[in-house]
C-alpha cells in the first residue's frame, strides 16, 4: 500500500462506502469533526462550506473525453 501525499493533489476524494466499511465508529466521528472544522474555516473565509463536485475515475475509458471538455470550459473562462 502506498502512502498518499495530500499536498500532491488539489482534492481529496473519499468514497462514503469506504468510510462506512473501513472505519470504526469512533474514527468516523473524528473524520466528521475534521470535516466540520474545514467547513467552518471555508465559511469564515467567505466560501461555500460544502461545495459539490463531479468525480470521474481516471481509469474509465471515457475519462479522456471528460478532461478535454473541462480544459475547453476552463479556457473559455480566460
Amino acid at each position: 500500500m502506498s502512502t498518499v501525499n495530500i499536498k500532491d493533489n488539489l482534492f481529496l476524494i473519499l468514497k462514503t462506502e469506504d468510510i462506512d466499511k473501513g472505519l470504526e465508529p469512533d474514527e468516523r466521528l473524528v473524520l466528521q469533526a475534521i470535516i466540520i472544522k474545514i467547513q467552518k474555516y471555508r465559511e469564515k473565509t467567505g466560501r461555500e462550506a460544502a461545495p459539490n463536485y463531479w468525480v470521474v475515475n481516471q481509469d474509465e475509458e471515457y475519462s479522456g473525453m471528460i478532461i478535454e471538455q473541462i480544459i475547453k470550459g476552463e479556457a473559455l473562462k480566460n
